[in-house]
């Protein structure tokens, strides 16, 4: 019985080789495993939560049996990774410490922060000196997108998110990063950049911003990628090694060749951002659209700081007429200042 069920496990997927099943093995339960590093502790206690679920409390891997030994002993094997014991040191007394996961049922399609209805199409993995990087291809009800995620020592993890557009403007300037990077001395740690800073470049995305900077530190030289968020708060970014990007651009470029770089939007074009320089403020104008139709949202930023309000597209007649009730206001009053002329497109 028990036979059948490993059997059973490892025929699940018959691409499944077995060095690929010896590193995955490895990377559950061997410490000193080059493998076990590929997670962190917390997602791999996860995982195998999830293996106990679905063998030992039913699943597509459970088979029926009346004798319910075989299933004790998986059960044994796989949460014994679970449980941690502690010995206190004045007691003497033993303490069991398990990792315990709230199973429910999922009845509805799950909501992601990228949308609903979340669909993975393709995926890489690149391994660049010390850092893990993953691209993979999803698509949800507003189009398809492009995730890139850098996995750090420890396990932490830094996503970005690109519209296949998006990235093949990033495939772009990657090219140029990388000869701009090769046309570059060596590195001398003697004679920094006073901000790190060697070439940089933005792109816009609706209300999306990403920031492009090769710098160079004590470390070598990087590629810095950061995003920032549509309702303020920290940059996402990942830091691509210099000597890596043409890789990163290579892998890029396969999937924008097997999936397009159209984002199969399901809306109309929307309006250009634009952004108004006004003393030592920045007001960005910025038009998208979410499952409760379109909004312009109205961005400002000084140094360290960063607001936003968010106008339904349904309420931009009243909220220019009450704008244009003020100019008038001002101006027969004698205070409104001259109408600036740096109202830019941001493209």
């Amino acid at each position: 019985m028990k036979g059948r069920i490993c059997a059973q496990m490892y025929s699940f997927d018959q691409s499944f080789q077995a060095y690929e099943k010896d590193s995955f093995v490895m990377m559950l339960l061997i410490d000193d495993s080059d493998h076990y590093c590929l997670y962190s502790d917390t997602e791999r206690e996860e995982l195998l939560f999830c293996i106990f679920k679905h063998i030992c409390l039913g699943g597509k891997l459970c088979q029926f049996e009346d004798n319910v030994e075989p299933y004790l002993d998986i059960t044994k094997n796989i949460y014994k990774d679970l449980i941690s014991v502690q010995k206190n040191s004045e007691t003497k007394e033993l303490n069991i410490i398990s990792h315990v996961f709230k199973i429910s049922a999922k009845t509805v399609m799950l909501e992601t922060p990228e949308g609903s209805g979340e669909q993975e199409l393709a995926t890489k993995t690149l391994q660049i000196q010390s850092k893990r990087l993953y691209l993979d291809v999803k698509q949800n009800r507003r189009g398809r997108f492009i995730k890139i995620a850098e996995v750090c020592a420890g396990g932490r993890k830094s996503r970005l998110l690109l519209a296949m557009s998006t990235a093949a403007e990033f495939r772009d300037y990657l090219t140029d990063f990388s000869e701009h990077y090769a046309s570059l001395g060596p590195p001398n740690p003697d004679n920094l950049p006073e901000d790190g800073k060697l070439k940089s470049e933005t792109m816009i995305k609706d209300n999306r911003r990403y920031y492009l900077d090769l710098k160079e530190n004590q470390r070598g030289r990087f590629l810095r990628v950061a995003q920032t968020r549509p309702r303020g708060g920290p940059r996402s970014q990942i830091a691509i090694p210099a000597q890596g990007m043409i890789e990163f651009r290579d892998a890029l470029t396969d999937l924008l060749d097997e999936f397009g770089t159209d984002d199969h939007e399901g809306q109309s074009e929307l309006p250009e951002s634009k952004y108004l320089r006004v003393e030592n403020k920045v007001f960005y104008f910025d038009v998208g659209s979410n499952r409760r139709g379109v909004y312009l949202r109205v961005s400002e930023v000084r140094s360290n700081y960063r607001t936003a309000v968010t106008i339904p597209e349904r309420s931009w007649g009243r909220f220019r007429d009450m704008l244009s009730e003020f100019v008038a206001g001002s101006t027969q009053a004698g205070t409104v200042a001259e109408a600036p002329k740096d109202v830019k497109e941001t493209k």
